[in-house]
């Protein structure tokens, strides 16, 4: 499945200065607290840029540390690949003084206009922010361009790992991977409050695309019948909904009905 692309955070970058200048690679410190892409992304691509293309195109960004080296603000995949291609230096933009919060906005500044990113790096960005930098909801809204609810989203994704993993394979969108998530955080819920000895129910199956196959087969077996699948009492519980059912077709539906709705209710 084609993994769903997340628009990019629209953010305004430090007017900081900087000093821009080659930097021997050995001078670059192992920090990686903003290296929030995630994946290779044509790493092989960039080697062939600088071997066959003249040499580096675009800089990267960095701060001193406090133990005297530089620290990759953004960039990290191009360092990668002169490393590979056995160069001794990157051409770096060098903020002398960038707080953590500055730097935060220009590594996500200049993924604008770049390749965005996906929603499962939209969910570890979250998640990062608010366990490694302690930001709220409301802070990491204004940093990456969303709302306080968006943000929430995003990290209720982050606390069920199993959703978070098939997210991250491209086996679901994001708006499946949210309601998976909502639905294991209530089951949660619910078996932290039952009292003890007293069982849960178990986590509904996924519907809808069994639902999917009874739409069509209404739909086939009952011409000008309007079905359709919306969003139920529940917003993670698909419904069914059918119209124009009228009384000369009744007799037929409840006929076929056993056949059509009963695999459903086994389940």
């Amino acid at each position: 499945m084609k993994k769903e692309k997340a628009a990019s955070p629209k953010i305004t970058a430090p007017a900081s200065a900087f000093e821009f200048r080659e930097i021997p690679l050995n001078e670059l410190s192992e920090s990686r607290d903003f290296a929030f892409r995630k994946g290779p992304f044509f790493l092989e691509g960039l080697r062939d840029s600088i071997r066959h293309g003249g040499g580096q195109k675009m800089e990267i960004a960095v701060r001193p540390d406090k133990a005297g080296k530089f620290q990759i603000i953004y960039g990290f995949r191009r360092v990668v690949a002169l490393q590979k291609e056995g160069k001794p230096a990157v051409l770096a933009k060098i903020y002398p003084k960038l707080s953590d919060e500055e730097a935060l906005r220009l590594r996500f500044a200049e993924n604008t206009g770049r390749q965005d990113y996906t929603p499962y790096e939209i969910v570890m960005i979250c998640q990062e922010l608010k366990e490694r930098f302690k930001y709220s909801d409301e802070e990491i809204g204004r940093m990456i361009g969303r709302n306080r609810v968006s943000v929430n989203r995003y990290l209720s994704v982050a606390r069920v790992p199993r959703v978070l993993k098939r997210l991250e394979d491209g086996e679901i969108g994001f708006k499946e991977a949210y309601e998976l998530a909502t639905r294991a955080e209530e089951a949660e819920k619910l078996r932290q409050a039952a009292p003890e000895g007293t069982s849960v129910p178990k986590v509904p199956p996924n519907l809808k695309p069994r639902l999917e196959e009874v739409r069509k087969t209404l739909k086939d077996s009952f011409p000008g019948v309007s079905v359709s699948i919306q969003s139920g009492a529940k917003r993670s519980e698909p419904a069914l909904n059918i119209f124009g059912l009228n009384l000369k077709h009744l007799k037929s539906f409840f006929e076929a009905g056993k056949s059509i709705f009963q695999p459903l209710l086994e389940e």
